[in-house]
């Protein structure tokens, strides 16, 4: 049968295999099918089938399809004669494919003067929303009211990454979002050992860091830029030749030559040796692959992005662990604080929050050797619960409908912001271009 064929040949050509077999054995668990029903199944349900197993209607992969229209975007471009005219189309989101940040988009929630036409193009619009679990309180909040918005006039969204938490599912129930999750984690069995960890109770420093180093490729992440600075410091002084830095606080150039070098240099078929120190923007920016991770302890999704740095799509047969955790000990690492004011006070602001510090802390204490895909799920399914963050009086849930509730009392608002005031409050960033005397003269 010719049209159950093509569904076949389009799930091979993704390599979707494993996943359309259980996706079958889901449908037909209480019987055994006929050769006759499973092929009818096949060749008329075939939407429904792409729609389980992640493909889309034509039976591509959604990352192919979004390439091919970010390529096309792109060719444009670069033939593009008149370049303002490019920006202020997309300014206008008149393009079929736009990439941009939360402020860019959401900031339409605080409803200010001619917000509509924004969220009348979101209305027909297909919105993915990626590695949710790194937004603050504050930008999750605006992202849930958002979307309740969006999908009340009936536009539609994906979320997609690789770790979300169950308390973050249920703050979009409990916000009245619809949506469905795939009936099962998207994993490769044939890699399903990619890393042996080893949890270190202690403060991350140069020492460890030169005896844990095997002449590979070597990736360390910090929690702060101060600690990253100051490793990478301390490792030249040290004789170390080979150690390179990236962060976010170089200057664009800068910034674009390190991300250059750190690509080419993360490649798995780049077998050169050497040591990277970076911060959180290695978390899910760039696709390089190391052969050894060293980190300090942030929380859990955190961990488990950084490690998806380190043997990406390989499984590591390795003797000795390939990922390190120093989780400072019985002190806190970098950029962690503990106050009842680190969502108002600057001055206490931690890179995360400190309970989930504290629960991921205590989930990775018995962590010694192999960790599977699996298992890293698991210990989010089990440790970011709704019921645990309240159980440890964690602020996050509170602040995120804190910030949903706000939003709310706004439409009764008779003068709305304007669009600055907006785009200020909710970048809620304070910078200053400065040029160094020395350069500037």
């Amino acid at each position: 049968w010719s049209g159950a064929m093509d569904t076949i040949a389009d799930i091979q050509n993704a390599n979707k295999e494993d996943e359309f077999m259980n996706f079958l054995e889901a449908v037909f668990c209480d019987e055994v099918p006929t050769d006759t029903e499973v092929n009818d199944f096949i060749w008329f349900e075939r939407d429904y089938i792409y729609e389980n197993i992640g493909l889309t209607r034509d039976g591509k992969l959604y990352d192919d399809e979004m390439i091919e229209a970010l390529n096309e975007s792109i060719k444009k471009l670069e033939l593009e004669d008149n370049f303002e005219e490019f920006v202020n189309e997309e300014r206008s989101w008149s393009k079929q494919l736009s990439v941009a940040t939360l402020d860019q988009i959401f900031n339409f929630v605080y409803h200010y003067k001619n917000y509509e036409p924004k969220l009348a193009t979101l209305a027909y619009a297909k919105v993915v929303i990626d590695e949710v679990q790194m937004y603050s309180p504050d930008l999750l909040g605006y992202l849930i009211y958002g979307l309740s918005e969006i999908q009340k006039f009936g536009g539609k969204f994906e979320i997609m990454t690789a770790t979300l938490p169950p308390f973050l599912i249920d703050l979009l129930e409990s916000n009245g979002l619809e949506f469905k999750q795939a009936p099962h984690p998207f994993l490769d069995p044939k890699v399903n050992h990619r890393h042996k960890v080893k949890v270190l109770h202690k403060q991350i420093n140069s020492d460890d860091i030169i005896n844990l180093d095997r002449h590979q490729k070597t990736l360390v992440v910090c929690n702060t830029v101060k600690s990253a600075t100051e490793l990478y410091s301390e490792l030249k002084q040290k004789g170390v030749s080979d150690v390179h830095l990236i962060h976010s606080r170089f200057i664009r150039k800068d910034r674009n030559e390190r991300e250059k070098e750190i690509l080419e240099f993360g490649q798995k078929e780049n077998h050169s040796s050497g040591i990277w120190i970076g911060t959180q923007v290695v978390e899910a920016s760039l696709d390089i692959d190391f052969d050894m991770l060293i980190t300090e302890l942030s929380e859990l999704c955190g961990l488990f992005q950084r490690m998806g740095r380190c043997y990406r799509k390989r499984n590591y047969e390795g003797k000795g662990p390939n990922v390190y955790v120093f989780d400072g000990g019985d002190k806190l690492t970098s950029g962690i604080h503990e106050s009842k004011q680190e969502y108002d006070d600057k001055r206490y602001h931690s890179v995360v929050d400190y309970h989930l510090f504290e629960i991921s802390k205590r989930a990775l204490a018995q962590v010694d050797g192999y960790l599977t895909e699996s298992d890293k799920l698991k210990l989010i399914d089990e440790n970011y619960t709704t019921d645990k963050l309240l159980d440890e009086n964690c602020q996050l849930i509170d602040k995120v409908n804190d910030c949903i509730d706000y939003l709310n009392d706004l439409t009764f608002l008779d003068n709305p912001k304007t669009k600055e005031e907006v785009v200020n409050t909710f970048r809620n960033i304070n910078t200053i271009d400065i040029i160094p005397e020395q350069v500037f003269l």
